[in-house]
């Protein structure tokens, strides 16, 4: 999956689990909204609450009813009544309820004039003993103001309370009136809210009291009852709000900690990818070409079996091809390095060995414009003669430094041709030989087929052959046996064996034999060379994707056995 794609189907994830997730915190917030909501109302009325709620409150073991501390508060400060019936009309359980309906239901159905209003439930109806619930309130108006019509002097404005009743209507918040039958108010008691008979009336029809009233024709005059309802019809805001806060506050909680662990997992999903990738970078631009790592010096990326985390997945694409970029700017940087080395060690070895031959190339000019002396046609042939030998020696160490340079920077091009082998190595041998005497060295070329066809640089493979066979000339003396064989290995590499019965070397020379100036460049004798010949072919043979191996033992002679691929 591209990372386009990978990014739009996490994306799409993230936002089906998010809506998921604040769905199921909106369909809890409802649940406990509507809880919360069932007790404000039960609490302003107990009237309002339903059978499961009742069937909570009102336990049935075995025809035992008992009623739950909860409920028995709710109606005590409700200034209500509870009666409970068996399913014939018996009472079987009766809270806070007047004397006179203690009896059954139809002793309710005898007082009903006596109370505003009734509630009823059936309970257990599954149960093979069901009940019914009545829950009911007494007017408190009604009881006072028949106590206080019973003191009234109604030729009076005065309302002539005694002190007990007074305590009793203060007890229940009550308020009393006395006025006209227009409305007039003559007198009150305990009326801190200076309410008008009008405002008294607009309260009772909302329910927020309850009013009862006596009129006396004969005086003009009405006695008028207030007291606050108990019962709340409706849930008034400052309750709602109350009983709601926990709810809100629950659901506040609920979105913070939704918003936190979204951020967090937002930030490890895409955020912190991205800071690793720009620590990479900046990394990178420091020249530090590894992939970042923690405290603990461990890999970002990956876990101990190599496996990318899966928090960097979603960059996998990304994160491979900075890895990428970092071995490949490694390698630049190796590979400038070793540039950079190899240029050093280039001018400090141009310079090592340029020396010694312009030192002679010099002495001998100046002896040659000395005044002091007059040289014979010989000695001057002499000079002229070393002065050459030292010239083209250095042009063959600058070549050779030159060719080194190249290949230790792989700027040599390699151009391959199909040649046959054993005519290149025939051809080789039969110009060494016009080099040296006729009859110094022996030369014998054995090959296991008469053609033997190979893709190789033409002019590089050349410069092998020169070197090693001339090797084996200079570095022996007269009468050695140089035999050259050639065969081939299951058809697809070729090996190319030298091998003479010389003088042999030692373990030092064979181990530093294919190192840079290990010969030196001792210009004092002219066989010595410039000592970068085994490196060059070593190089060489390389680079043509083979390799090269040398057996020696002092007084036994020398062995150098050359792989190459045929194609």
């Amino acid at each position: 999956m591209s990372i386009h794609r990978r990014f739009i189907t996490q994306f799409l994830l993230q936002l089906f689990f998010y809506f998921i997730f604040i769905s199921f915190i909106l369909l809890t917030f409802t649940v406990f909204f509507g809880y919360y909501l069932s007790k404000a109302e039960i609490e302003g009325n107990v009237g309002k609450a339903d059978e499961l709620f009742l069937e909570d409150q009102i336990q049935l073991n075995n025809g035992h009813v008992t009623i739950q501390s909860e409920l028995k508060e709710l109606v005590k400060k409700q200034s209500g009544w509870l009666l409970i019936f068996d399913n014939k009309g018996q009472l079987i359980k009766h809270l806070y309820s007047p004397k006179e309906l203690e009896m059954n239901f139809s002793a309710l159905i005898d007082h009903k004039e006596d109370y505003d209003r009734y509630y009823s439930w059936q309970l257990y109806n599954d149960s093979e003993q069901p009940l019914i619930v009545m829950f009911g309130q007494r007017n408190k108006a009604e009881k006072l103001i028949d106590e206080i019509a019973s003191h009234m002097n109604w030729t009076t404005d005065e309302l002539q309370l005694p002190r007990d009743l007074q305590h009793e209507v203060m007890s229940v918040d009550g308020s009393v009136f006395l006025s006209t039958l227009d409305g007039t108010v003559l007198n009150t008691f305990n009326n801190e809210q200076r309410l008008s008979i009008k405002e008294l009336y607009q309260l009772g029809n909302n329910n927020s009291f309850l009013t009862k009233s006596i009129s006396n024709q004969e005086s003009n005059k009405t006695l008028i009852v207030s007291v606050p309802n108990p019962i709340k019809e409706d849930v008034e805001a400052t309750t709602f709000i109350y009983h709601l806060k926990y709810p809100l506050i629950a659901l506040l909680i609920a979105l913070l900690l939704t918003f936190i662990i979204s951020g967090f997992l937002y930030s490890r999903k895409f955020a912190s990818p991205v800071t690793t990738v720009i620590q990479w970078i900046e990394n990178l631009g420091n020249k530090q070409y590894t992939s970042p790592t923690n405290i603990r010096h461990q890999q970002k990326l990956y876990n101990k079996s190599g496996v990318i985390k899966h928090k960097y997945r979603l960059y996998k694409e990304v994160m491979e091809t900075l890895s990428a970029v970092t071995i490949q700017l490694e390698e630049n940087e190796k590979m400038r390095k070793k540039q950079a080395k190899t240029r050093e060690d280039w001018i400090s070895g141009l310079s090592h060995d340029l020396k010694t031959p312009l030192s002679s190339i010099v002495g001998y000019t100046k002896m040659l414009n000395s005044d002091q002396y007059q040289w014979s046609l010989d000695e001057k042939k002499h000079f002229i003669d070393t002065i050459d030998e030292k010239s083209h020696y250095m042009m063959e160490l600058i070549e050779d430094l030159t060719l080194t340079y190249r290949l230790q920077n792989n700027s040599l091009p390699i151009i391959e041709e199909s040649i046959e082998l054993n005519e290149t190595i025939r051809r080789t041998i039969i110009q060494t030989m016009n080099m040296q005497d006729e009859y110094a060295y022996t030369f014998d070329l054995q090959s296991e087929t008469k053609q033997l066809i190979i893709s190789l640089d033409p002019k590089w493979f050349q410069r092998i052959l020169d070197n090693l066979i001339m090797n084996a000339v200079k570095y022996n003396p007269k009468g050695t046996t140089i035999t050259i064989t050639t065969q081939t290995l299951e058809e697809r590499l070729v090996i190319i064996t030298i091998e003479d019965n010389g003088i042999g070397m030692d373990d030092e020379t064979l181990d530093n034999l294919f190192d840079r100036y290990y010969r030196g460049t001792n210009t004092t004798d002219s066989s010595t060379g410039t000592g970068l010949g085994m490196a060059i072919t070593k190089q060489l043979v390389k680079l043509h994707g083979g390799s090269i191996k040398v057996h020696s033992d002092v007084g036994m002679g020398t062995k150098v056995r050359i792989i190459l691929p045929i194609n």
